[in-house]
């Protein structure tokens, strides 16, 4: 994870995540996304991580994908 130090003299309107390496003089993949757009990929990134760690055993997700349930189901 890199830092970045933004001096923009507008505000920044997209959230940007790099999605692909570069591959050599070519650059990567980039995403440009809309705060709610941002948050929603969050949301369902965190349910499946919690979906992955109930179903791997190790119970830790189980109640994140619970409470993440609801909060998807209010944004659709």
């Amino acid at each position: 994870m890199k830092c970045l130090t933004l001096t923009a003299a507008r505000p920044i309107t997209r959230v940007t995540l790099r999605v692909g390496p570069d591959q050599g003089d070519e650059p990567g993949v980039w995403a440009a996304l809309t705060a709610e757009e941002a948050r929603e990929l969050a949301h369902r990134l965190l349910a499946q991580a919690a979906r992955a760690e109930s179903a791997a055993g190790t119970g830790v997700g189980a109640a994140a994908a619970t409470a993440g349930a609801g909060a998807g189901a209010a944004r659709a």
